[in-house]
């Protein structure tokens, strides 16, 4: 079985408007292998970075939608955002373990909380 040859100008095209996601690239390169794109990629320093600026181009998109959100006043995308900004407003808690710890959990049926 011979390998797979991938045009590295067809990668190119194909990363902007993927998302950075190797299966859209992928699709849009007309490849069929996911496995020999994202090889293909993480070989090259170049590409390396073409995806991850296009990756983080999403990123931004994504925030920029969540602070319009917030902007015309959707309170629960301001509760998501701080709680996942914020340490304070999160519902995770950190605990630094020395030694035996008991710990007892009550769960609330919501459907009865109004």
């Amino acid at each position: 079985m011979s390998k797979l040859r991938i045009a590295k100008a067809r990668i190119i095209k194909a990363i902007p408007g993927s998302g950075g996601v190797i299966s859209r690239i992928t699709k849009s390169a007309g490849y069929k292998s996911w496995t020999a794109v994202r090889d293909f990629i993480q070989a090259d320093p170049g590409l390396i970075s073409m995806r991850r600026d296009e990756q983080e181009g999403i990123d931004d998109l994504a925030e920029s939608g969540l602070i319009a959100a917030m902007t015309k006043g959707d309170t629960e995308i301001m509760k998501w955002w701080l709680a996942r900004k914020r340490a304070e407003f999160n519902d995770k808690q950190s605990l630094g373990l020395t030694g035996a710890v008991t710990l007892n959990v009550v769960y609330q049926d919501k459907s009865k909380i109004e």
